[in-house]
């Protein structure tokens, strides 16, 4: 009989010091799935705007969690801070660390971004902008063709009223317009022209696209 290729259970290759518990994950809680995301989307538009050559640092006096007393060099901008020489420095004469500046910046940092995506909205439903300028040659464009005329063959009945031929694409997000500078094709759906013009008066009188 030949001896199977594979290895024999031994006790060494056993790991002994992983807990009991670890054979079963610990369950998700609900909406902690959700929770997380959203944490994962804000810390994306954050360390996407938030850009500091921190040119305005200053030296501060700064006690970590530990107890310690630190120099840092913390940024009058955004409130970051870098660890610096002691002896560089009269600590007792610095000023104190200021952690609200790093609040007061990502508040700021917020509502330009939250500005940005009213601005955008705006100009989309208005056909107004540098938005609707660049979406408009888009539209033009030959990548653009290949993708309507995907979406028309793949939803050859309107996706609206389930009864005429599809003739025309209509987005249902322009999130990687906003996002890549181009459409795809899974971001839109077949509609005929009575339905296209329809949705597309819905949303301009519902203030979205």
């Amino acid at each position: 009989m030949r001896r199977s290729s594979l290895p024999e259970l031994r006790r060494e290759n056993i790991n002994l010091s992983a807990p009991a518990s670890s054979a079963h994950p610990p369950k998700i809680r609900k909406g902690s799935l959700s929770s997380h995301r959203r944490r994962c989307r804000s810390r994306q538009v954050e360390s996407r705007s938030m850009s500091c050559n921190h040119e305005n640092a200053i030296p501060t006096r700064r006690v970590i969690s530990s107890g310690i007393t630190i120099v840092s060099l913390q940024c009058q901008r955004c409130g970051s801070g870098r660890a610096a020489k002691m002896s560089e420095y009269k600590v007792e004469s610095l000023p104190d660390f200021d952690p609200s500046l790093a609040d007061r910046y990502r508040q700021q940092i917020a509502q330009e971004w939250q500005s940005k995506q009213i601005q955008r909205v705006y100009e989309q439903v208005t056909k107004t902008g540098d938005w609707w300028q660049k979406y408009s040659a888009y539209l033009r464009s030959d990548h653009w063709r290949s993708v309507r005329r995907l979406v028309v063959e793949r939803d050859r009945i309107c996706q609206v009223c389930l009864k005429a031929s599809s003739v025309q694409a209509h987005h249902l997000s322009y999130t990687s317009f906003n996002r890549y500078g181009v459409s795809f094709s899974v971001e839109c759906v077949g509609v005929c022209a009575p339905c296209h013009d329809s949705l597309h008066r819905r949303d301009k009188s519902e203030g979205a696209v």
